[in-house]
This record gives C-alpha cells, sequence and structure tokens, in this order.
C-alpha cells in the first residue's frame, strides 16, 4: 500500500541499447570504406598493372666473310737444255694444245726424266692442275714436283701467281748467277723461247720455278740444303720435261 499522496514512477519503454548502436555505427563504416576502395580501385580492389615480358633481341645481321682468293699452287720444271738466252717477258699467247686422251698422270711421267722417273709419285690433279709428278734427287736432297695443266694460260697464271708471292720483278736477272737471286726470266731451248723460270730462297731453301710452253707443265725444284751450284746445275742438265 502506498503512502497518500505518493505515485509511483511510470514504467519504461523499450529502446535500442548502446551496444546495437554501436554495431550499426560500426557496420555503417565498412560498408562505406568498403564503397570506397571499390570506386578508387584501392585496397583488395586495385588493378594490377600488367607485367611487361621480355622479347628476345635479334642478333644482330653477320657479314658474309668476304672470299679473297689465293693464286693457285705453280710448279716449276727445269729446262732440259741450258737456257741460251732471254725470251719475250710477254706472257705467253699460244693457243693451249689439248691434252692427249687416256691415262694423264701416265702421260706426264713419260716427260720425267728416266734418270729418277722411278722415285716419282703420281697424283689425280683438281682443275686446272689435271695430275702431278713428286720427284726426289740425290738421294732426296733436291725435291721435284711436275704439274700438268690443261692450257698454258693456266698454267702461266700459276707461275705468276708464285712469281708475286716472292716478290720478284720480271726479267730481274739471271738464275744461272746466284749473286743475282732472287731473280726471274724467259729462257730457250735450241734457241727457241720455251718458257719462262724464277728462283729463290726461303727458309733454308733454295728453288727454282719454270715453265715449259711446249708441254704445258709447270715445275718446281728445291734444294734442301741451299746449295746453289747443283740446283742450277740440275735444272740445266737433268731437269725435263722432256718432250
Amino acid at each position: 500500500m502506498y503512502a497518500y499522496g505518493y505515485a509511483p514512477p511510470p514504467p519504461r519503454r523499450g529502446g535500442p541499447s548502446l551496444i546495437l548502436i554501436g554495431g550499426l555505427a560500426l557496420l555503417l563504416v565498412l560498408v562505406v570504406g568498403v564503397g570506397a576502395m571499390f570506386a578508387f580501385n584501392i585496397g583488395p580492389f586495385a588493378k594490377t598493372a600488367p607485367t611487361a615480358i621480355a622479347r628476345p633481341t635479334e642478333p644482330p645481321a653477320t657479314a658474309t666473310p668476304r672470299v679473297t682468293p689465293t693464286p693457285s699452287p705453280k710448279p716449276s720444271s727445269a729446262a732440259s737444255v741450258a737456257p741460251s738466252g732471254s725470251a719475250p717477258t710477254a706472257a705467253p699467247t699460244k693457243t693451249a694444245s689439248a691434252v692427249p686422251s687416256g691415262d694423264v698422270a701416265a702421260q706426264l711421267l713419260s716427260h720425267v726424266p728416266t734418270t729418277f722417273a722411278e722415285t716419282c709419285v703420281t697424283t689425280p690433279g683438281a682443275a686446272p692442275i689435271l695430275a702431278l709428278a713428286t720427284c726426289t734427287v740425290d738421294d732426296g736432297a733436291i725435291e721435284v714436283t711436275y704439274f700438268q695443266y690443261d692450257g698454258q694460260d693456266s698454267m702461266f697464271q700459276a707461275y705468276e701467281g708464285f712469281r708475286l708471292v716472292s716478290q720478284i720483278e720480271p726479267e730481274s736477272g739471271d738464275c744461272q748467277d746466284p749473286a743475282s737471286w732472287p731473280a726471274e726470266n724467259g729462257y730457250n731451248i735450241g734457241g727457241q723461247p720455251a718458257g719462262r723460270w724464277l728462283c729463290t730462297e726461303a727458309l733454308g731453301q733454295t728453288t727454282i720455278y719454270w715453265t715449259d710452253d711446249r708441254l704445258e707443265i709447270l715445275s718446281q725444284a728445291t734444294h734442301t740444303t741451299s746449295d746453289y751450284a747443283r740446283l742450277v746445275q740440275f735444272w740445266i742438265e737433268e731437269s725435263g720435261p722432256n718432250l
């Protein structure tokens, strides 16, 4: 029972609690933040920049090596008759004669003097060389090689190559006189121009190269111990090639 003149407090009405209000505020903040990150492409919504892929660089073009032609080998052959004078210095102009059919190596060997032909070894050649024969004299002290060419022009070009490599001027001396070495000149057989010859020395060896216009044979004779006198004697008296 209540005392007279006292009224009880009115009943409380239900309302949102502070915890609920705080949770809603937090949720609102999260929604706004996520929306902002999505709108501005930041955070987890940021766009990944594409990674550049390296492309192999094409290698620079390689210059094609320029091939420099080298003079073809020039065999030297000694005349079977002592030179009787200088021949004209102009290159031979005679039309090349046809090489007889058959065994070219055997035909070449037939022009080698019989005194040492049995020491020779013949080998097939490659154009313009048809065949070659390598021989020895004086128990190997002199080495001789005969090259059979397919024509006089190709033979003379090979000889010119040897002359140029040896740096010898045309008609520059007499190979019969060792004091004039190195030298180059023409030679005669029986009073007629037969070819050209040059003489030189290198690495302790003396060498004579010579052409035979009658046979299209270029020859080379080398004395391994630089005996000038013996090499010249061999060239004049024994070397060939013979008709």
